[in-house]
């Protein structure tokens, strides 16, 4: 006799499913709400984010207000790993956004390679940069990457 054909694992099974079912769902319907409260609330700082440069002249009280606004997101992101939510846009490390200089996407990722390094991540950088309205002729990551490369080459 096969295991699956087992009255006994069947019995088992059946037993184990019922008692997990309402469980499972119970947790699906916890995680999808601490989901969306995460999603807007990252929408909403994000969007403050974007809209920071241009609305808060000073530059000083620019920083502050923009590591106020990314402790909220970085906060967004603890539960979501608190509550092993996956983000997609979410990486796995925390990064602290470079603010744009000048709306230019190569000086974005010129200040992101000087904070983090010359080996970076390449889809932090861009949706950071996507969040602060950067990047808007390019539709990946890959074709950042690829026309900041070429950039640099043509700068040599």
């Amino acid at each position: 006799m096969v295991k699956k054909d087992d009255p006994t694992i069947k019995l088992l099974y059946g037993i184990a499913k019922r008692i997990f079912e309402d469980e499972a769902a119970n947790e699906d319907a916890r995680q999808d709400t601490v989901n969306l409260i995460c999603n807007k609330a990252s929408s909403q700082f994000k969007q403050a984010m974007s809209r920071l440069e241009k609305d808060v002249p000073e530059s000083h009280a620019q920083k502050r207000t923009w590591d106020c606004l990314h402790d909220g997101l970085e906060l967004m992101e603890e539960l979501r790993t608190k509550y092993a939510i996956v983000s997609s846009s979410a990486s796995d490390s925390t990064v602290k956004e470079p603010l744009p200089s000048n709306h230019n996407d190569w000086q974005f990722v010129d200040n992101y390679r000087k904070q983090y390094g010359t080996k970076m991540d390449w889809i932090a950088c861009y949706e950071a940069g996507k969040n602060v309205g950067l990047f808007g002729k390019y539709t990946s990551m890959k074709s950042v990457q690829a026309a900041y490369y070429r950039a640099s080459n043509k700068k040599k």
